[in-house]
């Protein structure tokens, strides 16, 4: 009864039989809500109930966690903790959760609970994604297998349970993406981490990173939304991450996933930063080699799946000028990837309720017939398949056609799997004319030129160009037009620090590239020349310069405004402006290549040193024509442009 001097009236926990156990174990019994030690003939109160409902194994780490549960008030609270909660000066940590743990009661309690957790019922938990080592199960919110008889649960931070069933959500695809190319594209790249992951068995794989680059409102995020929502939610709670987070961080996200795909999006909220070590180790698949506190070699953490990322720039544009980037990430450049805003949050909208119910049967297929040996060799046609179709094609061609390979396997073996089908011959078509707009911009030589042609744009004034003279404090080089090229001196230290501002990391490299490709004019065993250039007031001294050989055509661009190119202007062939370049074959086509309305150009600069709509055509109506410079000099320059 309440009164002034005693507000409070303490009552006895009821003892809910349905929650509590009638336990008596080893003198230990526990009763009315209330654990009990029988003592000399008595029973002695311990504590309020307390007991191990379950013993949970992790597969991955090896630890065990127990289930420990309580009364509190009127109700029984659980708890899942490591085992070392059976020390005596953790036990009591116990506390701040509810649990009744008196100091001089803690012997007994520690003798009880181990009791309790003895007769436990047992089970198995797990922390990686993807396929096992021996590629005979996939872990997801359960383990997958042919026989089904192992159990595991899932223990992450990703949120991968489901929602709806398998025809609701293909339902949802025949009516928000079936017909639409990208998103169908998309669909597959989701599906491309299970056989990436299941072939690395095999042969080692990168990581697959796709990125998608655009400005907001061509529907990225819902594109990426499209590949992960088979395998879970996709939201910041379930597969879609953001960049903004530090390196080890974000890798840390990936650790242990050998084949269920995650979203990067938005890594335009990394401002300023540069993407190159993250790519390389995101590609590579495995964390870098630490020390234990104990200075013992801790494991290192592997993954191997596919990563869709999302962003307004281009992630190469965003990392070192390096050639092992460009074969390391397919980046699409603005694409429409949704018909309408409408359409968008209709697709947004299916996939918050429909998700995580597709991939189970996907494994499965694979389980039952193919090894990881047999899907790589259908990898290999895939990827020749790629290949074969390459409008035109570089030193990097090979190794990009296993990617998309990857990618177009994928959206085979869904067409196998599932009576609603994926457009394989169109995706093929949107996958080559992406890579027709990046093949003329992967080289090393072809990124370093347009560089040094646009610096030199930029800073005309610094130039000696057909006659006109610089003052030397402000001498960057000089022009001067020949019959086939246009020369450019630069002085050396001049160019070497614009390389290295726009990311080239190493200046030697680059003009070893252009010294091979022929647009460097150099000393035998050098990438320079001495040449005299102005240092006072008529007076010149010998100094270290490059020679660079550029088109004819660029005496335009000095001496006029830029061009204004149409902006279905394909821009990926490069320059080639002179003879004795190496040249690439070009693959025979039916017809004139129409640039697919999908690819947005608006409001994207276009590199005014590209051959026009016109060449470009011309180039791919005669493909037995294998060089490029023939068909760049069939007339005036001026007349092309």
């Amino acid at each position: 009864m309440l009164n002034e001097t005693n507000p409070i009236v303490t009552k006895k926990p009821k003892d809910k039989i349905a929650e509590i156990p009638r336990i008596a174990l080893g003198g230990f019994h526990i009763a009315n809500g209330y654990l009990y030690k029988r003592i000399k003939d008595k029973s002695q109160q311990i504590c309020r109930a307390i007991w191990i409902e379950e013993t949970k194994y992790n597969t991955d780490t090896k630890e065990i966690d127990v289930v420990v549960c309580f009364a509190y008030r009127d109700r029984v609270e659980k708890k899942q903790v490591s085992r070392d909660i059976l020390m005596d000066n953790k036990l009591q940590t116990l506390t701040k959760y509810g649990a009744d743990i008196p100091k001089l009661s803690v012997p007994y309690i520690v003798n009880f609970l181990t009791l309790t957790e003895e007769a436990s019922k047992e089970s198995q938990e797990h922390i990686r994604l993807g396929w096992n080592e021996e590629r005979d199960g996939y872990y997801h919110n359960e383990y997958l297998s042919l026989n089904m008889e192992y159990q595991s649960k899932y223990k992450g931070d990703f949120k991968l349970v489901s929602d709806g069933t398998k025809q609701t959500f293909l339902s949802a695809v025949e009516q928000h993406i079936s017909g639409r190319t990208p998103l169908e594209f998309m669909l597959a790249c989701g599906f491309s981490a299970v056989v990436n992951g299941y072939i690395s068995k095999h042969v080692k794989q990168d990581t697959l990173i796709v990125h998608l680059a655009g400005e907001s409102s061509t529907g990225k995020t819902t594109a990426a939304v499209t590949a992960i929502a088979p395998f879970g939610k996709p939201d910041t709670d379930g597969l879609m991450k953001t960049w903004n987070s530090t390196m080890n961080a974000l890798l840390k996200e990936f650790a242990d996933n050998h084949g269920v795909p995650l979203v990067l999006d938005e890594s335009s909220s990394k401002e300023g930063e540069s993407f190159t070590t993250v790519l390389y180790q995101l590609a590579e698949g495995k964390e870098r080699s630490r020390l234990t506190k104990e200075a013992e070699k801790r494991q290192v953490a592997t993954w191997n799946t596919t990563v869709i990322a999302t962003g307004e720039h281009k992630l190469t544009e965003k990392s070192a000028k390096n050639n092992g980037l460009v074969v390391r990430v397919l980046e699409f450049e603005s694409i429409k990837w949704t018909e309408s805003a409408e359409h968008s949050q209709k697709i947004k909208e299916a996939f918050s309720t429909h998700y995580g119910t597709l991939f189970g049967e996907y494994v499965q297929h694979i389980l039952q017939h193919y090894t990881p040996e047999a899907l790589y060799h259908k990898l290999e046609k895939a990827a020749k398949t790629m290949h074969d179709n390459f409008k035109v094609q570089d030193k990097f061609s090979e190794r990009i056609s296993m990617k998309y390979g990857v990618i177009l396997l994928a959206a085979q073996l869904f067409n196998d799997c599932f009576t609603l089908q994926l457009n394989t011959k169109e995706m093929i078509e949107f996958m080559v004319k992406n890579d027709l707009c990046q093949v003329g911009k992967r080289t090393m030589d072809q990124k370093a030129l347009s560089v040094i042609e646009q610096f030199i744009l930029k800073n005309r004034h610094h130039f000696e160009v057909d006659g006109t003279k610089v003052n030397h404090t402000d001498f960057y080089g000089k022009v001067t037009y020949k019959k086939d090229h246009t020369e450019v001196i630069i002085i050396k230290k001049v160019l070497d620090d614009e390389l290295k501002k726009c990311g080239f990391a190493s200046t030697e490299v680059v003009m070893s590239e252009l010294k091979s490709s022929n647009y460097l004019n150099a000393e035998a065993g050098k990438n320079t020349r001495k040449r005299s250039v102005p240092t006072g007031e008529d007076e010149k001294t010998p100094q270290n310069v490059y020679v660079l050989r550029l088109s004819k055509t660029f005496k335009l661009d000095l001496t006029k405004s830029l061009p204004n190119l149409n902006h279905n202007t394909a821009g990926t062939m490069g320059n080639y402006p002179f003879g004795k370049l190496p040249t690439t074959p070009l693959k025979k086509i039916s017809e004139p290549l129409e640039i697919n309305p999908l690819f947005l150009r608006s409001n994207v600069e276009v590199d005014p040193n590209f051959p026009p709509r016109k060449l470009l055509n011309r180039l791919e109506n005669n493909p037995e024509n294998d060089s490029f410079y023939d068909e760049f000099f069939d007339g005036s320059p001026e007349e092309e442009l």
